[in-house]
């Protein structure tokens, strides 16, 4: 899990849990990462062995309207842009919210056009630098191995357990509650394809398995994040202790894959859909 102190519709039904293509496997899984880029590909592979991944959707609502882009790159690579319409008491003067979320392995930040932000560190690319300068051969194939048998467990307990389904544009998904909110989860992308709170419906409208146009320069930070509010973010295991790059790395050796699963949890960011800009002066 992660603890974070800040410093400053569609038709229900039944069956399995979604087809074999759409398991999250890595590329040729039997064939051994030789640097930090392909073990971050075997943490953080796409569904169907995909390399890239975009998803449109459409949102609306009582008081708003717009449009809502996501961008996945196998290895942990994630952008996010939402561009939404808020009524307001003057109908001729709307409020309107865009923003952008990146996440890479090394860090997340997401920010309203023109304001810098916010930003936090992740542990990924520290554990896949780490795993590189391990010398004991047999502790680094450990590693690699504990990964692997982390995205067999979360398959099977899927499979085992495939709760109330749905498919929205060709794609399988969980239904879940949360609260007053609905979602349908594609846990294997780690994306909910469709969301109805009450503020906001977001529902996938396209999604392109594979697009052109995605490249490295979509997860570059803007300039103005220079100056984005850092918040301190801290991994946990179910004991309490601060799971540091080292410290996964180490557990990972031992075969303990579970120190992971916090790296496995779905991003939904809806907090930030639902930040509104403040009105122009007058």
């Amino acid at each position: 899990m992660l603890a974070c102190t800040d410093n400053g519709g569609p038709k229900p039904r039944g069956g399995s849990a979604g087809a074999a293509a759409d398991i999250a496997e890595p590329a040729e899984p039997g064939r051994a990462p030789s640097n930090a880029d392909e073990l971050l590909v075997r943490l953080h592979p796409l569904p169907g062995g995909d390399e890239a991944i975009e998803l449109r959707y459409r949102i609306s609502g009582t008081y708003a309207s717009g449009s809502f882009v996501i961008a996945l790159q196998e290895g942990g690579y994630r952008h996010e842009r939402w561009e939404i319409v808020w009524a307001g008491a003057d109908p001729d003067e709307p409020f309107v919210s865009k923003g952008t979320t990146i996440v890479t392995p090394s860090q997340t930040w997401t920010g309203l056009d023109g304001q810098p932000g916010e930003r936090s560190d992740n542990p990924e690319a520290g554990l896949a630098a780490a795993w590189t300068t391990l010398e004991d051969r047999d502790r680094k194939a450990a590693v690699v191995a504990a990964i692997d048998e982390w995205h067999a467990v979360l398959a099977e307990q899927r499979a085992a357990n495939p709760g109330e389904r749905a498919t929205i544009e060709g794609i399988d998904c969980l239904q879940t509650r949360i609260a007053a909110q609905n979602l349908c989860m594609w846990e294997e992308a780690g994306v909910f394809l469709r969301y109805e709170g009450a503020l906001l419906t977001i529902e996938l409208e396209h999604i392109d398995r594979a697009p052109k146009g995605i490249d490295a320069a979509r997860f570059v930070l803007p300039p103005r994040a220079d100056g984005a509010r850092k918040l301190e973010t801290r991994l946990v295991d179910a004991d309490g202790r601060s799971l540091d790059p080292e410290l996964l790395l180490s557990e990972l050796a031992d075969g303990n894959y579970a120190v992971i699963a916090g790296l496995s949890a779905p991003r939904l960011g809806l907090e930030q859909l639902a930040e509104t800009p403040e009105p122009a002066p007058r």
